[in-house]
């Protein structure tokens, strides 16, 4: 979890490994921070399984509970850990405000209601506002695709993800 402290830095992990530091960096003492995203995945199995990915992969955030002149040496030698992101040979520094406020965008998009093959759902904006629209898919970024009827057809259309809300009672 983000604490208030200080600055945090940034960790650059081997590939899929950035648990496994973080969980050797927590049993160290460090607080680590690796932020999600749910994605919405269409299998045969499961038309619209959820699925967290890490936002920035291989990427890992670590702050130190107490500043020692050991402690950078430590967080190199941590398995998983290939080394921390340095810009002109300074290690990159992130503010705690920073971190907080993707921390706060990962509880958000966590707590939205997922949309399911078939939900009935409103657009809000766009050319397209007010009509009902039947909900297909999603196709990353933060856009979707949604079946709506136009001259007696129904025609498939992509907008945002903020552009449409679900009907209640759908």
């Amino acid at each position: 979890m983000i604490s208030h402290m200080d600055n945090w830095y940034v960790v650059y992990c081997r590939p899929r490994q950035e648990e496994r530091a973080s969980q050797h960096l927590a049993n160290q003492g460090f607080n680590t921070f690796l932020p999600r995203f749910c994605l919405m995945q269409d299998t045969k199995s499961s038309p619209s399984a959820k699925q967290k990915e890490l936002l920035f992969p291989r990427y890992l955030f670590v702050q130190p509970k107490t500043i020692e002149s050991g402690c950078w040496a430590s967080v190199r030698s941590t398995r998983g850990v290939v080394d921390f992101v340095r810009f002109g040979g300074r290690i990159a520094v992130v503010p705690t405000s920073v971190l907080l406020a993707i921390n706060a965008q990962q509880l958000v998009q966590t707590q939205q209601s997922f949309f399911q093959l078939g939900d009935v759902v409103q657009l809000t904006d766009g050319i397209y506002q007010g009509i009902n629209a039947i909900y297909q898919s999603s196709v990353g970024d933060a856009r979707s695709v949604l079946l709506i009827k136009l001259l007696q057809q129904d025609v498939a259309i992509t907008v945002a993800d903020s552009e449409f809300t679900k009907v209640t009672g759908s």
